[in-house]
């Protein structure tokens, strides 16, 4: 069947470049292009019948997926998968990468860890890897992945850009922990120019994004305080030395005496006092 007849049938669906969220959409390769349908109004049937018509690297993909076990367990609805250990992490990497070197990639990447804190791996989508990995004494940290990634991309001629998630108990939960994390980094992945993030670092932005910024109060204070270029600056910078004065100025590249200053003037102005941690914290969700 050729696209053209699959786009008669699927008014609904879109042709696109890369493939798209597979929490809410099906992404089906099709003669170099990505047939891309919102999964809500299709049926398990069509979605089987559908993922048939797609290119053989991506139906061989979609076989090997099945093959693991926290794949089925976060994806499919299968059971939990039996856990040595009492917390596992989710590691995602972002890849920019050619069909033909996905595999060396992934195998790479699985080199670097000790088989034994791996609890599973696979590619979500053909950009995105999963990795569980169990709690132990010899994981990985966030600074860890930023050199991973550029020994990565320097052999392999890849982009790639890790989220580390955090250590969590192995219950059910663990499925709807999963899919959040998924929803945070697929709105991340183009926000920070950073090659490793932890999940914590960018689930505020996320969160205030889709949630804080819905409510009325929230917004008519954003519009009542009318935050200045400068004024942005120095509260973030603030926030991001934990609201110590001495260390904010010097980032600032202003004298100590001039920063007090002018937060004592915002405070006059606005009633928000920086110097208290949760005003600060208040002051930065208006920025983000």
């Amino acid at each position: 069947m050729k696209l053209k007849q699959l786009l008669n049938l699927y008014p609904q669906a879109t042709v696109q470049q890369q493939p798209q969220n597979p929490d809410t959409y099906l992404s089906i390769k099709i003669d170099s292009q990505w047939f891309i349908l919102p999964k809500e109004n299709l049926s398990p049937t069509e979605v089987q019948l559908l993922r048939i018509l797609s290119d053989t690297k991506e139906a061989s993909q979609s076989l090997n997926q099945r093959k693991h076990p926290w794949f089925d367990f976060l994806l499919r609805n299968g059971k939990l998968p039996p856990v040595k250990g009492k917390k596992v992490r989710f590691i995602q990497a972002f890849v920019t990468i050619n069909d033909d070197n996905r595999e060396e990639w992934s195998n790479s990447f699985k080199t670097i860890f000790s088989n034994s804190n791996v609890c599973d791996s696979f590619w979500l989508t053909p950009q995105k890897y999963i990795l569980v990995e169990q709690l132990s004494n010899e994981n990985y940290s966030q600074e860890n992945f930023a050199g991973i990634a550029e020994t990565l991309d320097i052999n392999l001629n890849t982009k790639t850009k890790f989220f580390v998630g955090n250590y969590w108990e192995t219950t059910d939960q663990l499925v709807s922990i999963f899919n959040e994390e998924l929803k945070i980094t697929d709105y991340a992945v183009t926000k920070s120019n950073e090659t490793a993030v932890s999940i914590s670092q960018v689930a505020i932005d996320y969160w205030l994004n889709n949630y804080i910024k819905k409510s009325h109060l929230f917004s008519n204070y954003k519009k009542q305080l009318h935050l200045s270029d400068q004024m942005i600056k120095v509260i973030t910078t603030l926030y991001d030395e934990c609201g110590n004065i001495s260390s904010a100025a010097k980032k600032l590249y202003i004298h100590r005496n001039t920063l007090q200053y002018q937060i004592e003037k915002f405070q006059h102005q606005t009633g928000l006092n920086l110097k208290n941690m949760n005003d600060l914290v208040f002051c930065y969700f208006l920025t983000v």
